[in-house]
């Protein structure tokens, strides 16, 4: 006696489960924590009914399975490079599941048409149920493995490195600031010079504003600047000569001169620290700023030596100019 089958397969239920990470690196250890980013689980059923001859007349095989899916909780607050690489792996981890259906829906009208030859009273039934339950759960482990748990089928994730640094200038043009210094003569202004730490002095007043990314990675730096030169100022200067005038304007030229040469080495070495500069993370990037403002003193320090703090270039006074 022939057995009437039918199937009654659900359309699988969703459980969504929260993954947090604020980098890529992390997402994919805490996706891997889960055992299969995505999972299936088939629950197949078989509703066997008995006639009066104590045999199988009617069966109904179906399922009522269950998927569980990540959801990335920290998607939006990402970068675009990163969420392009979860909106890239999602719709593949979705075939994946679908896959799984299919496989078993299949499978299962396999057992049906099997089922439909049968004769069986209730321990043959059971038997029989016994195996092919076992053998239907086993597509969907059996496909999982197969795929590594799809990721041959696409279910991966790229690492995505930080965005490159915003970086921004604000660096003015030096302003100059004086300080008096007196003497009745070159010689005697000399004198007064001679007894200071410096003639001219170049501060660049620098600082750096550092914002920093959801991963805690640097996302933009913005240095500013308000460089000052401070030169030196004769009180006595309208009472010179002609040739003693001339003698202190050629040696605040070049003073000045060597002073903007300061300024030009602190641009080139921010240019420098921002050329080189990388999403650190902020103990890192403090570091960095900090390491690289000392590369630009040494520089600076460096120039000073070479030059004389400007004697070298000709930062002098001649007394013989003097009446």
């Amino acid at each position: 006696m022939a057995i009437t089958v039918k199937t009654s397969i659900s359309k699988p239920s969703k459980t969504t489960i929260n993954v947090t990470a604020n980098d890529s690196e992390k997402l994919i250890a805490a996706l891997d924590k889960l055992k299969g980013w995505a999972k299936y689980t088939p629950n197949v059923t078989a509703t066997p009914k008995y006639g009066k001859d104590k045999k199988v007349s009617d069966c109904t095989l179906g399922a009522k399975p269950s998927t569980k899916v990540p959801k990335w909780a920290d998607y939006s607050k990402n970068t675009k490079d990163r969420q392009a690489e979860w909106d890239k792996m999602y719709p593949k981890l979705e075939k994946y599941l679908e896959n799984h259906h299919d496989k078993l829906t299949k499978a299962i009208e396999k057992a049906a048409k099997e089922l439909e030859k049968e004769d069986f009273d209730k321990s043959g039934f059971d038997k029989w149920w016994k195996a092919k339950k076992t053998e239907l759960e086993d597509v969907s482990k059996d496909y999982a493995s197969k795929t590594s748990d799809g990721s041959s089928e696409g279910v991966t994730l790229d690492v995505i490195d930080p965005d490159p640094v915003e970086t921004k200038t604000d660096i003015k043009s030096p302003t100059t600031s004086q300080y008096a210094v007196s003497g009745k003569s070159i010689e005697g202004v000399y004198n007064a010079l001679a007894k200071r730490k410096f003639w001219g002095r170049y501060r660049s007043n620098g600082s750096a504003k550092m914002e920093f990314g959801y991963d805690g990675c640097l996302k933009k730096i913005t240095v500013t600047a308000k460089p000052v030169i401070t030169m030196p100022k004769w009180a006595e200067y309208s009472k010179m000569t002609p040739e003693q005038k001339a003698e202190w304007d050629k040696m605040w030229g070049l003073l000045n001169t060597h002073e903007n040469n300061h300024h030009t080495i602190f641009t080139d070495g921010i240019k420098d620290l921002l050329d080189g500069i990388e999403p650190l993370k902020q103990k890192e990037a403090d570091a960095y700023w900090k390491d690289q403002n000392k590369t630009i003193q040494d520089s600076q320090d460096g120039y000073d030596t070479s030059s004389g703090h400007g004697v070298n270039e000709g930062v002098a006074l001649d007394a013989s100019v003097d009446p």
